[in-house]
């Protein structure tokens, strides 16, 4: 599996129509309706905003698309399919439409939404998707030295904040890196460890 490795964006004019693609690389179905609500604020004159993503789950792949009035299966699912076919999760895909005068007709819309989204993913890059969890750290202050130079030595990137009672520490790792990682902090007096 892969994912887009940045955001793009991807405007064409098709039969005097104005669509115009944005992608995002996404974790969650909140982050993905957030840019789909700005995309919407932003293009508020806009015929139709269609968006499709694909958002890996637990032990699932959650897929959603919208047509946002264009005829039934004409424009969220070319977008879905542009994802899916491009082996992406955690992708989120809009295309927006601006109407022109001239109808496309149904193989004319599912080309251009279709066609629209693959030239943005495709201008966005993929990367390889390694699925991570976060972990959370909470370490006396004593200890905290310890831990610290831990991390360095595993070459761990961590975001950090102080309590009065030590410091928590938030990881983000690859799952099959865990257990590893885990096991060279077993021994860090006062060390706490919750896994999201």
């Amino acid at each position: 599996m892969k994912r887009v490795a940045r955001s793009a964006q991807f405007e064409q004019k098709i039969n005097k129509s104005r669509f115009i693609g944005y992608c995002y690389p996404v974790k969650s179905r909140e982050k993905a309706e957030d840019y789909i609500e700005k995309i919407e604020k932003e293009h508020y004159k806009a015929t139709h905003v269609c968006p499709a993503y694909r958002i890996l789950g637990e032990n699932e792949v959650l897929s959603y698309n919208s047509d946002d009035g264009e005829p039934a299966r004409s424009s969220g699912p070319p977008i879905e399919s542009a994802i899916e076919g491009r082996d992406l999760v955690n992708t989120l895909c809009v295309v927006v439409r601006y109407y022109g005068g001239i109808n496309l007709g149904v193989g004319g819309l599912i080309r251009a939404y279709g066609g629209t989204a693959g030239k943005t993913l495709d201008k966005a890059g993929v990367k390889k998707f390694v699925k991570k969890k976060k972990i959370q750290l909470f370490v006396p202050h004593k200890s905290y030295p310890i831990l610290l130079k831990n991390l360095q030595i595993q070459q761990v990137d961590f975001e950090q904040d102080y309590t009065t009672d030590g410091a928590v520490i938030e990881v983000d790792l690859p799952v099959k890196k865990i257990d590893t990682f885990l096991e060279k902090l077993k021994l860090i007096d006062g060390l706490e460890i919750e896994i999201k």
